[in-house]
């Protein structure tokens, strides 16, 4: 009880001290205000002030600093995360959760330092557009050497691009923060050569299939 007594005094004093040194009394105020330039009591007024000033901007380069230290940290650890996507078979659901749980360092970064959570963001969007489109395009080069009708595999296909763009448009609008055009952009910005090869490759690949396997359709399509 003594020991936390005197941790509780000592706590008191110390505050009470910052408090002192940061605020300016009305009395100083009307001294500076009204007292002529050429008294004592001015330029006492006057050491004063400046002492509290120059603690206010100490404590201010403090506080930056502070703020410096964590962005540098935050930093570091978004971007190991977004790196752990590049290694190989690593399930990307699990980096994505714990960026999720930790989705105010994103916050942080866009009110303190933007452009750290730029680069943050820029960062996510290439590594992520790259690995999805090697995941589909691997995806789809099993698939097609599977022994099954055109519309199970075409099923299959587009099933799993519609969950894995459903997951990550919902991880975009909530880490990011972003809504409406911004998040549609922002999607884009990652499925768009996904997507491109979707539009392209399926097609031929499926038609070149079956008319591998069907030579009166590949005749008639000649």
């Amino acid at each position: 009880m003594n020991l936390r007594l005197k941790n509780r005094q000592a706590v008191r004093g110390e505050l009470s001290q910052f408090v002192d040194d940061i605020i300016v009394p009305e009395s100083m105020i009307l001294n500076i205000l009204e007292t002529s330039v050429t008294e004592k009591e001015f330029l006492e007024q006057l050491y004063v002030l400046d002492h509290k000033i120059s603690f206010v901007k100490e404590q201010s380069f403090k506080d930056s600093r502070s703020c410096q230290d964590a962005i540098g940290k935050i930093r570091e650890y978004l971007l190991q995360k977004v790196y752990l996507f590049r290694k190989p078979m690593t399930n990307y659901q699990v980096p994505q959760n714990a960026m999720l749980k930790h989705k105010f360092f994103y916050q942080f970064l866009m009110t303190h330092e933007r452009e750290v959570a730029r680069e943050i963001r820029d960062e996510y969007v290439d590594t992520m557009g790259k690995i999805l489109f090697s995941y589909f395009k691997a995806y789809t080069n099993r698939l097609m050497k599977l022994q099954y009708p055109f519309e199970s595999l075409f099923r299959s296909q587009q099933y799993a691009l519609l969950d894995n763009a459903c997951r990550e448009y919902l991880f975009v609008t909530e880490f990011f923060m972003v809504s409406g055009a911004a998040a549609q952009d922002l999607f884009n910005s990652i499925m768009n050569r996904t997507l491109t090869m979707f539009v392209v490759r399926p097609s031929v690949t499926f038609h070149f299939d079956l008319c591998a396997s069907n030579p009166l359709m590949w005749l008639a399509s000649a």
